[in-house]
């Protein structure tokens, strides 16, 4: 799991390589419980977001809306404007209004994403 989210230049064809074959064995339910786990690095919980919409078109999970870490609500919010959930414009409308500015315009910005 480490080494699927802390993978160097995680875009590149040559690393992609490596991780992509490792995470779809993790499966889909083992990135989603890392992205939740509040104990991990903030960066290797938003990579698990990536990898999540990237592999599988999924949503975040919906607990992210209220994580402490506004980083990683900002990257559920781009998430959300990458999948198809039915819960996500009430998810997007809560972020939309977060306390953070980051947060806020990621939702926004998800917001007309998930409209086009």
């Amino acid at each position: 799991l480490t080494r699927v989210l802390a993978a160097p230049q995680p875009l590149a064809a040559w690393s992609r390589g490596r991780w992509e074959p490792e995470a779809r064995a993790l499966g889909r339910d083992a990135l989603a419980k890392a992205a939740i786990e509040t104990q991990k690095p903030p960066l290797e919980r938003m990579r698990a977001i990536e990898v999540l919409v990237d592999l599988w078109r999924s949503p975040p999970p919906e607990a992210l809306a209220r994580d402490p870490e506004p980083r990683v609500r900002a990257r559920a919010a781009w998430a959300l404007g990458r999948t198809e959930s039915p819960k996500q414009r009430a998810l997007l409308a809560t972020l939309a209004e977060d306390a953070e500015p980051l947060v806020r315009a990621r939702a926004r910005e998800a917001w007309g994403a998930a409209l086009a």
